[in-house]
């Protein structure tokens, strides 16, 4: 074949491409969205999502307000969601053409990098984009090259640390079961289940992860009780008991200043949202 005459001259044939170890996205689903009014919420109302969203805003432009965020998607933007955020959307075109890919990604947690950045969509995303449909639209899809291809289209718009999956990939996942074990579970004896000091798994956890362990447990508590809010129509009451609050003036406080919303509106699920 004519493009095999482009390959470059082997000089090493024991050094080629290597394979990232990197836990692929998982359980990967594609849908578009002509109207935000599809949308199984309204346009004004706050909703959750439990799994990491990437949005193509291919046409059409919009505000999503993201916990505290208030983040403007123009048309061409390229924006990464991740999971547990209570989201809305505003101020929409009124006619939009929006690709949605919602995924699970093992070992990964959210960065305050993630939260609010937007990418244009370039050529090379395009092309990976392009590649994602066409594997994805197959008879016979290969959920092998469709994780991978998503993988890479992540890594060329928001870079990732190779070194620090490698690393401690199974740290995030340890955290998560003991907290899913125990949602009251405190860092003291997180690190004794774990088998480490205290101060040992502070610092392994920021630095793999780049936040305190102390305010992740904390924020998965809090956005856990948002779930039970929303979806299983807990009380206040109920939801701060669980998040491991004394008191629901407490819980109110710090829910507010993790989410930018009160407990009372997620649970009503008010369309005039308090800000």
């Amino acid at each position: 074949m004519a493009m095999s005459d482009a390959l470059p001259r082997v000089t090493d044939y024991y050094s080629g491409l290597v394979r990232r170890v990197e836990p692929l996205p998982d359980n990967v689903v594609l849908f578009q969205r002509k109207s935000l009014n599809r949308f199984n919420y309204a346009r004004t109302k706050p909703s959750f999502h439990q799994r990491w969203v990437l949005i193509f805003a291919l046409r059409g432009k919009a505000t999503l307000q993201l916990d505290q965020h208030s983040v403007d998607i123009p048309s061409g933007g390229l924006t990464l969601i991740p999971p547990l955020r209570l989201h809305r959307y505003s101020r929409a075109s009124a006619s939009l053409r929006w690709l949605f890919v919602t995924f699970d990604w093992p070992r990964h947690t959210a960065s305050d990098a993630y939260i609010g950045s937007v990418q244009y969509i370039g050529a090379q995303t395009l092309d990976l984009l392009r590649q994602l449909l066409a594997v994805t639209q197959r008879e016979a899809a290969n959920a092998t090259i469709a994780a991978a291809t998503l993988l890479e289209l992540i890594r060329v718009n928001w870079p990732l640390d190779d070194a620090v999956e490698a690393r401690d990939g199974q740290l995030l996942d340890m955290v998560r079961a003991l907290c899913g074990e125990r949602p009251d579970i405190s860092l003291a004896e997180v690190a004794r289940k774990l088998g480490m000091s205290e101060s040992h798994l502070r610092a392994r956890f920021r630095s793999a992860y780049g936040i305190s362990l102390g305010s992740y447990l904390r924020e998965t508590r809090l956005r856990r009780a948002a779930l039970l809010l929303q979806i299983e129509r807990a009380s206040v009451g109920e939801a701060a008991a669980f998040a491991g609050y004394a008191d629901i003036a407490t819980f109110s406080r710090a829910f507010r200043k993790c989410l930018g919303y009160n407990p009372s509106s997620v649970a009503k699920g008010l369309n005039s949202v308090e800000r």
